[in-house]
């Protein structure tokens, strides 16, 4: 990995509930190929929050919906020329019309701690 240190692309990313199976669609078959076809990208994880409900008012905080964990050998990956030129398209031109709502983040991890390997074989309490 160049420079040693491990990278993170973070992306948070609100969806209109209408729009959320053609986003996901885009997200999986076009977007998260397209990212990994870029040198210096390694994995992509999606995830979908589960948003506790608030104690104070019963409700889902305002909170982005997906977050997408981008591993990255390279942090100028997204700056590259492929990056810039792959991440566009007629699909994702049309994603781009309706949301607005996106955060973000490139980091570098500072430390790694794992559980102790207990923890995985650890029987479950009835």
């Amino acid at each position: 990995m160049p420079g040693g240190q491990a990278v993170v692309l973070v992306r948070f990313d609100q969806v209109p509930r209408k729009f959320e199976a053609g986003w996901n669609r885009w997200y999986d078959t076009e977007h998260i190929p397209a990212m990994l076809r870029v040198p210096g990208f390694v994995t992509a994880r999606r995830l979908k929050m589960t948003p506790p409900l608030s104690p104070e008012t019963g409700t889902q905080p305002s909170s982005p919906l997906y977050l997408t964990l981008y591993d990255l050998a390279d942090k100028n990956a997204v700056e590259s020329d492929r990056f810039l030129r792959d991440r566009n398209s007629p699909w994702t031109s049309w994603v781009r019309s309706w949301y607005t709502r996106r955060l973000r983040i490139k980091a570098h991890r500072i430390s790694r701690i794992c559980a102790p390997s207990h923890h995985a074989t650890a029987p479950r309490a009835a």
